[in-house]
């Protein structure tokens, strides 16, 4: 194996956008923030996980190099509201994607996916395991000659051994690994398959979900196992032609919800997001398709409680794809369903989705420019008004001091304004607190706490088009 490139991001370098902006769509869904991610060359998310000091972690790749070959596994932790804590990428010099992210007992991280130790050589499984600053502590691959890729891993809280799934040439893979890495067992199951999801089950086994080639078409696949990997029962699913099943959650009834898409017509590749919800013998209790008949599918689920259910995914309008997501009670009815993204060149897409740590949830994607591609992060509440304002703010320096401040705070410009600006303050779920104009030629204004509460906010200076944003804390 070549030796393990590392690269630790630098604030300077990447570049955070804050966003407050629109959605398009029915019902109650209100976007509090969106954040953009992106240091040099292509950045992406792929996954999100709450993490244990109440922020998040996201997983995905990026391009540090900007070369053809040269994509690296990202691990990007923020806090409560998005704001940066560190980023590091670690790869094996060729295009090196993550999948999916856990954190284990030490408040650690571990991230699955797949890369080569070589441009045009098959892939391996790749799993790298960072401390919970982003210090590499190991990093393993698995597999032959045929080509594997993981999709989704899980962790055992039993005997923090990691499951991973994905595929192993052509065959639907399970493998368990123990805390360092090292395999304890692998499981193989239909040729032709590729799992994407993995769940442990209450009873201490799997369920594993996918797709797997008939010969008719692409089906949906469901797998039950036990703790050893050992298969208690297969379901497959024909849908409308080519099926494939992303996610999958169990509720308390050890019943499952699953989540993908199907081809609804084998002439005009129209496809809908789909949910299936099945018995704890993978008998199918119902089955429900979302969207338009175009491009529509779901990524990932979150049970919001045993009646309700979230799930986040791609739309396709007619000029871009979107970030969509839909809400349902326990019989797959609609509560709600939006989309979340700018008009034409822009496109969007949610790989993922968590509870927020307070309420709501948070979003996890890419969001693609015409020269550029960015990790996108959004906090989306759990109920409100979705008409809301809409500021791109770029990254832009000013000083603050002190910062946290008991009574008051100096705010310093790098550089004088030029043009009438306004300084406003918002709540860390977007609510505005204060504002005020400021004096043109002004290098500095000092805020007065006054009746502000404890706590964190969001100070934004408008010029122009120009909006820059920073965190300040009072206490």
């Amino acid at each position: 194996m070549k030796e393990l490139q590392k690269n630790m991001f630098k604030i300077n370098h990447l570049t955070v956008i804050f966003v407050f902006f629109f959605i398009a769509g029915k019902g109650h869904s209100q976007i509090l923030w969106e954040k953009l991610y992106q240091e040099q060359g292509a950045t992406a998310g792929r996954d999100i996980i709450p993490t244990f000091d109440n922020g998040y972690m996201i997983t995905g790749f990026c391009n540090p190099s900007n070369t053809l070959f040269g994509q690296d596994f990202l691990f990007l932790k923020i806090d409560s509201i998005g704001d940066l804590d560190w980023a590091v990428n670690y790869g094996m010099n060729s295009m090196d994607i993550a999948e999916s992210v856990i954190q284990v007992h030490d408040s650690g991280y571990v991230a699955c996916g797949y890369g080569s130790t070589q441009a045009n050589s098959s892939d391996d499984i790749y799993l790298v395991k960072v401390d919970q600053n982003g210090g590499l502590v190991w990093e393993k691959t698995y597999g032959g000659i045929l080509g594997d890729v993981a999709r989704d891993a899980a962790y055992s809280q039993t005997d923090s051994s990691i499951l991973i799934v994905g595929s192993k040439g052509n065959f639907g893979w399970l493998l368990k690994v123990d805390k360092d890495g090292d395999t304890l067992w692998s499981k193989t199951f239909a040729d032709t398959a590729v799992f994407e999801s993995i769940i442990i089950t209450t009873d201490g086994g799997y369920l594993m979900t996918g797709k797997t080639k008939q010969s008719s078409g692409i089906w949906g696949y469901v797998v039950k196992t036990d703790s050893l990997g050992i298969e208690e029962w297969i379901k497959y699913f024909e849908g409308g032609g080519s099926e494939s099943l992303l996610d999958c959650k169990e509720l308390e009834s050890n019943q499952y919800i699953i989540s993908g898409y199907s081809l609804q017509d084998l002439n005009t590749s129209l496809v809908n997001g789909i949910i299936r919800r099945l018995d704890s013998d993978g008998s199918q209790i119902w089955y429900k398709t979302y969207g338009d008949n175009r491009q529509d599918y779901f990524e990932s689920s979150i049970i919001r409680s045993q009646d309700e259910y979230v799930f986040v995914g791609n739309k396709s309008t007619t000029s871009n794809q979107q970030i969509y997501l839909v809400k349902t009670d326990s019989y797959g009815e609609l509560i709600w369903e939006c989309q979340v993204g700018d008009s034409l060149p822009f496109d969007e897409s949610g790989y993922a989705i968590c509870n927020a740590h307070d309420s709501g949830y948070i979003v996890s994607g890419t969001k693609s420019y015409p020269n550029s591609v960015s990790v996108c992060v959004l906090k989306i509440g759990e109920n409100g008004n979705t008409a809301i304002i809409s500021e791109l703010i770029s990254w832009n320096e000013f000083e603050i001091y002190p910062n946290p401040f008991v009574d008051n705070c100096t705010i310093s410009f790098s550089s004088p304004i030029k043009d009438k600006a306004i300084l406003k303050l918002f709540t860390s779920d977007g609510r505005l607190v204060f504002q005020d104009h400021l004096n043109k030629e002004s290098s500095s204004y000092k805020l007065e706490r006054n009746s502000l509460c404890l706590g964190q906010y969001i100070i934004s200076i408008e010029c122009g088009n120009s909006i820059t944003t920073k965190k300040i804390s009072i206490y």
